[in-house]
């Protein structure tokens, strides 16, 4: 029994339609969860011979069989774990023991991958749909979010690093996934257990592809918008932990993107569209968070005690400190003559944005109750010569191709620092 549960059969094509209903015969006998074992080392051996390389893969249009794997998969591994589906057709209820264990194993077997292309091609054959079932969708992201924290817990480097290319694939096409593991990552390492933030902050040692694609998700999860009563603004301990990560590894989001990477389930890619803004939308995503949080939580009127002002100064300042580092790296990278990084990451627009909303959030700050803090003029100044050094930094890379004069003329709505004179005083002489 346990050699069949392993796959080894003698059973060369269990995909083939000609094959299907014998192999099904054989994971029924194995039964739940450990028909997974055989499943995924089929699947590890059918796309082993499928792709050899990661530039195979990025050619090919359409996996063989990928219909049966599908019904495979689900009927073996999901169906068993949602039960509004078992209610119609019935094989096994998995309890929460039983779906552990299902995690256990597929954790288990991606411990054996050692090719990145075959462990991104492996979550997206289990976590990828063509399906129509809400449910089984749901349920598959559910269980993907479980796994990963798995993963994180393990530190298994060959489930995170094919999750980073997973994310990064459904970031350009179906972001709501990517969101939802951010989020239940977020609430088992942030919200629920504080002690276990360490290993998320250690994560950017172990996996900084997977870190890089958590950063895009978190700032999609907490975008700053003018709508202070429906702001989500990012925990203080992501804050922390967001800042550290960008510190400890700034050319992670200068990384080069794997715009290429075919769904398994479908050959159809129109919708792997993103345009330049939301391509790099992270750095300024970040910079809109080292700019305008500090501010916010000062409205809302959150920075009541000294360590709270003190966190959320030192993770903001450590924020900026990655991002520019990070536009810095992105012009030596230019400069030598790396053909992948993507042009001109900062617009006028974004910068016209940015200026805008931190004028309306500085007139809410000075003319409500919160004036009297003391630390509001403070934070303001802060905020105002954080936007300088992103400008500053950006002209100096050659991000920011747009006249000097536009720049200062959208800079007009907000109160003028020393730090903003000296620089425009600079680039005139």
């Amino acid at each position: 029994m346990a050699s069949r549960m392993e796959g080894h059969d003698d059973m060369a094509e269990p995909f083939e339609t000609s094959s299907i209903r014998q192999f099904e015969q054989m994971l029924y006998a194995d039964g739940f969860p450990h028909c997974a074992i055989r499943l995924m080392n089929h699947l590890k051996r059918y796309l082993s011979n499928q792709v050899a390389s990661m530039e195979q893969l990025v050619k090919m249009h359409q996996f063989k069989n990928n219909s049966n794997i599908e019904l495979l998969v689900q009927r073996f591994i999901f169906q068993p774990c949602c039960q509004k589906l078992n209610d119609d057709n019935p094989w096994f209820q998995a309890t929460a023991i039983d779906q552990l264990k299902l995690l256990q194993i597929l954790v288990a077997q991606f411990t054996s991958v050692q090719s990145l292309h075959i462990s991104y091609c492996l979550l997206d054959a289990l976590f990828g749909t063509s399906s129509t079932h809400d449910e089984i969708h749901q349920i598959k992201i559910s269980l993907l979010s479980r796994m990963l924290s798995m993963g994180i817990a393990l530190n298994c480097i060959p489930v995170l690093n094919g999750a980073a290319l997973w994310l990064q694939k459904y970031h350009t096409s179906d972001r709501q996934p990517c969101l939802n593991i951010g989020e239940m990552l977020l609430v088992d390492y942030c919200l629920l257990v504080p002690d276990l933030q360490q290993t998320l902050l250690d994560l950017c040692h172990h996996s900084p592809t997977f870190v890089t694609q958590l950063i895009t998700a978190f700032t999609f999860l907490f975008k700053i918008k003018l709508d202070l009563n429906n702001q989500q603004l990012p925990p203080i301990p992501l804050l922390r932990i967001v800042a550290e990560w960008v510190i400890s590894n700034p050319h992670g989001l200068n990384s080069k993107t794997m715009n290429n990477l075919p769904h398994f389930y479908t050959s159809q890619t129109s919708l792997d569209k993103m345009d330049c803004y939301e391509l790099h939308s992270t750095i300024y995503s970040l910079a809109r968070w080292s700019i305008l949080v500090p501010i916010l939580y000062l409205c809302r009127n959150e920075l009541a005690n000294t360590k709270t002002f003190d966190e959320v100064q030192s993770s903001c300042s450590k924020l900026q400190c990655g991002i520019l580092q990070a536009l810095l790296e992105f012009k030596r990278l230019q400069e030598c003559d790396k053909s992948d990084v993507p042009p001109q990451p900062i617009s006028l627009t974004m910068i016209q944005e940015i200026t805008i909303d931190l004028q309306k959030y500085i007139q809410q700050v000075t003319t409500s109750p919160i004036s009297q803090n003391p630390l509001t003029d403070k934070f303001i100044e802060w905020s105002l010569n954080r936007l300088a050094q992103f400008i500053q930094v950006g002209c100096s890379t050659n991000q920011l191709k747009f006249p000097l004069d536009e720049i200062n003329k959208t800079m007009e709505i907000l109160p003028k620092t020393r730090l903003w004179d000296t620089f425009i005083r600079l680039a005139k002489a």
